[in-house]
């Protein structure tokens, strides 16, 4: 539970003490702590999930994603207008830079309407190619949202406990509806990772391996998924299996990246996302250059331990997120807690709210496997 609580509240404390400020982020904490004790001690989660059919589910699936989309419709455009602040250039910097591509210029030239360069590597340009062609990039959310929740149906083996789950987060992580109805592209890009990975994992398909390649072709801080990949397919299926995917993953990032580093090295920009890291070079000298090796070798050593595929992925990306916030002492750093909100959010679930909310129904499919070795 306290797991659980970490994931759903730090992503949003930027975005709580923006508004509301220091009492505002104590009120936030308080009151989402105290929603999960209520779900869990008094077996709220329970009773909304026993009073839901399996055919009801469907419609108050449906319902929850059309008022998602209303609330995008209403607010985005307003969020985009300049009528409260200068907003989100995510998903401009997507837009610009895909139909770049597509015009068979280079992407990496172009800024967006705040003056930043494009950050995102050539595989997430490629993700969001179909959405840019749709209109906007934005829409990227509202697709990979309904995908997760897919996904969360069959872990769970049971569409109720995926869809009070979504609920929770919903309510109680800010964040992703300021990431919907502005058109950010942390939320897509953190939910198409975990989709991503569990499709290669679950499926033996190499296609799948196709797109998680792609997917680490989206920002850097990903590409450590690969190796927790690697060591989860080896101990399930065997060596064969994981060098295989691994290989078309790798050869699929490789493809995709390279020729728009070789292009032109200097103006490759999403090489300034570093500066995330070497910006704490000014507290100590090669502090940043110490942050990212520890982050490898943490990165190594809970591939090759074992455990939860789901908890190993959300810690590893949560390593960078937490240090750069204590380091900097900047709530921005915070923001960047959605790329392991979701992973967190499967895995703590299943063993905190989930069998409590059905009652043992939960089919735990992707966990199965590996409860015997996981340690708690």
């Amino acid at each position: 539970m306290v797991w659980l609580y970490l994931c759903l509240t730090f992503p949003s404390l930027p975005q709580v003490h923006k508004y509301l400020g220091w009492s505002g982020v104590v009120v936030y904490l308080a009151i989402t702590a105290l929603a999960l004790w209520l779900l869990k001690r008094l077996g709220t989660a329970k009773r909304i999930a026993e009073r839901i059919t399996d055919r009801r589910a469907w419609w108050l699936t449906a319902m929850t994603l059309l008022l998602v989309l209303a609330a995008f419709l209403a607010v985005y455009p307003s969020a985009q207008s300049g009528a409260y602040g200068p907003g989100s250039d995510s998903d401009d910097s997507l837009n610009i830079a895909v139909r770049q591509m597509i015009h068979g210029r280079y992407p990496y030239y172009a800024r967006t309407y705040l003056g930043n360069a494009v950050h995102e590597m050539p595989g997430m340009l490629l993700l969001a190619a179909p959405f840019v062609l749709l209109g906007n990039s934005a829409y990227m959310n509202l697709f990979w949202l309904a995908a997760f929740l897919f996904v969360c149906q069959e872990e769970f083996g049971d569409l109720r406990q995926a869809l009070l789950m979504f609920w929770v987060v919903l309510a109680f992580c800010p964040a992703v509806l300021q990431q919907i109805v502005t058109g950010g592209n942390h939320l897509a890009n953190g939910l198409f990772m975990l989709v991503l990975l569990w499709w290669m994992t679950q499926r033996n398909q190499p296609i799948a391996a196709v797109l998680f390649g792609l997917g680490l072709s989206s920002r850097a801080n990903f590409i450590l998924l690969a190796p927790l990949a690697f060591f989860y397919l080896r101990r399930q299926y065997g060596c064969r299996r994981a060098v295989r995917d691994l290989a078309i993953a790798g050869t699929t990032f490789l493809l995709v990246t390279l020729p728009f580093y070789l292009y032109d090295p200097k103006h490759f920009t999403p090489l300034e996302a570093a500066d995330r890291l070497t910006v704490f070079d000014k507290i100590l000298p090669h502090l940043g250059a110490a942050v990212g090796a520890a982050g490898l070798v943490f990165t190594i050593w809970l591939a090759a331990r074992g455990g939860s595929l789901l908890a190993n992925s959300a810690l590893v990306q949560a390593f960078f997120v937490v240090i750069g916030t204590v380091l900097s002492g900047d709530l921005f750093y915070a923001s960047y807690g959605l790329f392991f909100l979701f992973f967190g959010l499967l895995a703590c679930w299943k063993r905190s709210l989930g069998e409590v909310a059905l009652g043992g129904r939960a089919a735990v499919v992707w966990q199965h496997a590996e409860m015997n070795e996981l340690e708690v």
